[in-house]
């Protein structure tokens, strides 16, 4: 065979490669074994046109594949085993970014971001001028300080930059991680064009890599995002995997309904709404207000913090303040958890038609310490005080705990006579559905809880109940 130079040389084994034609590297490898041998320390330093792009990705694969294939096939693992020895600087380097990345990772679970976003710039620092894995994984980890901090618009270039290193490096996960990054950059600053173009990105990579069905899934993400999606609406966890309750009809498994924002939550935010909580159940109310406060700087989006810190207003008896806060919580997230419900007790009670002490009452129904006798005889103490739907609702469940659904239909029954407020109506309605007898009444039942929509959570379960029954 004509003798080719080490250029060529290289040029038809890695097209050889990237075409596929193993018949033909296995014929070139056997015809030019020396002189690739004599070649393969030259081309480990990848030349200054192939640095780039497609261009490095059909570099880095060919040049791999050539040394597998001289080891595996052509007894030469020399040439293996130079690509894969680092030198001790480049190894002493290599520790250092795998241990920055690391420390960025507990800090950052620390909520210590600040913190991981100078570990990170120093660590990139020492990477400037490469484009190795490591730096993908820094720049990322940059990203992700700035985003969960609040400063989101200052994230989308490291994610930008992580998406380009990945995608020259060939490395997918790295991609799809950066894209759907991208996606709630976009997202969390309204441009819903732009996110929808990032999950339609995201379905294209998925296809390729096989993955149909999550492709399918963001296609239609990309959908509901460009059409306007809802500040709040609530969505089903099917065997842990989300699905839209329209889309529930053929799927099988059990199912879980969380609610679902326009918007994701910054860690920042969640960080100080835990803490709240945590310091809340402990009954330390005023330190608990001040971490809900920090968590609703953080995040000025955010629903979490605000609905929190109105929960503990109304337990430390300031309920105008919390009526202000559930009305806060229902302009960021429209029917969050019970800030319709807790709205209305809070301004009955700020208004001095029901007793403050209700409230401790009404919240003794979520305490799992408390059997269900004990709940029964706590709400009729507290029907005593106020004619409350919001409390037949907690007495009808005591009752359906005790097997008592003659007792517990009659109390929701009561509760639908006095209940005003459309979100303790919804969970009435739904309540009583599920334990009448009457195939019609249940029916009925159910479509005028879908109607109302006061309460999200409890609409949700009627459509799911609505569309089980075979005469709905």
């Amino acid at each position: 065979m004509q003798p080719l130079s080490p250029d060529a040389l290289r040029e038809a084994l890695f097209n050889a490669v990237d075409e596929g034609d193993l018949d033909r590297l296995s014929s070139l490898c056997e015809a030019h074994e020396q002189a690739i041998c004599d070649a393969f320390p030259g081309w480990r330093t990848v030349p200054e046109p192939f640095r780039e792009g497609p261009s490095l990705r059909w570099y880095i694969q060919g040049m791999t594949s050539v040394a597998q294939h001289m080891a595996a096939m052509r007894g030469r693992p020399e040439l293996f085993a130079a690509l894969t020895t680092v030198p001790e600087g480049t190894q002493a380097l290599l520790r250092r970014l795998e241990q920055a990345l690391a420390d960025i990772d507990a800090l950052a679970a620390e909520g210590r971001y600040a913190e991981a976003e100078v570990q990170a710039r120093a660590a990139l620092a020492e990477t400037e001028g490469s484009k190795s894995g490591h730096q993908a994984m820094l720049v990322g980890r940059l990203g992700e300080c700035l985003f969960h901090t609040g400063r989101v618009a200052e994230a989308r270039a490291p994610f930008e930059q992580t998406l380009t290193l990945c995608e020259e490096s060939g490395d997918d996960q790295g991609a799809l991680a950066a894209l759907f990054s991208l996606f709630e950059v976009h997202r969390y600053l309204g441009e819903t064009a732009e996110a929808a173009g990032r999950a339609e990105r995201i379905a294209s990579v998925l296809d390729r890599l096989g993955d149909a069905d999550e492709a399918r899934a963001f296609r239609r993400r990309a959908e509901r995002v460009r059409a306007g999606e809802p500040r709040c609406r609530v969505v089903a966890l099917v065997d842990g995997k989300p699905a839209e309750i329209d889309e529930l009809g053929g799927l099988q498994g059990s199912v879980q309904f969380i609610y679902e924002r326009d918007r994701p939550e910054l860690r920042a935010s969640s960080i100080a709404t835990e803490e709240g909580e945590r310091l809340g159940a402990a009954g330390e109310f005023v330190r608990a207000l001040e971490a809900f406060r920090r968590g609703a700087v953080a995040d000025r989006h955010a629903p979490s913090p605000v609905y929190q810190a109105g929960v503990t207003c109304l337990f430390m008896g300031r309920a105008a303040e919390a009526a202000g806060l559930f009305r806060k919580t229902e302009e960021l997230a429209p029917g969050w958890f019970r800030c319709r419900a807790y709205r209305f007790l809070a301004e009955r009670i700020a208004a001095g038609a029901v007793e403050p002490a209700v409230f401790a009452l009404v919240s003794d129904f979520d305490r799992p310490d408390l059997d269900p006798a004990e709940k029964v005889r706590r709400a009729r103490e507290a029907l005593t005080k106020a004619d409350l739907g919001l409390l037949h609702v907690g007495l009808g469940d005591a009752l359906a705990a005790q097997r008592k659904p003659i007792e517990a239909r009659a109390a929701y029954r009561r509760g639908l006579d006095v209940a005003e407020e459309p979100d303790v109506r919804t969970q009435l309605l739904v309540k009583l559905g599920n334990l009448v007898d009457d195939p019609a009444e249940r029916i009925r039942l159910y479509q005028e809880a879908v109607v109302l929509d006061g309460n999200l959570l409890f609409a949700a379960v009627a459509r799911l109940s609505l569309a089980s029954l075979p005469s709905a």
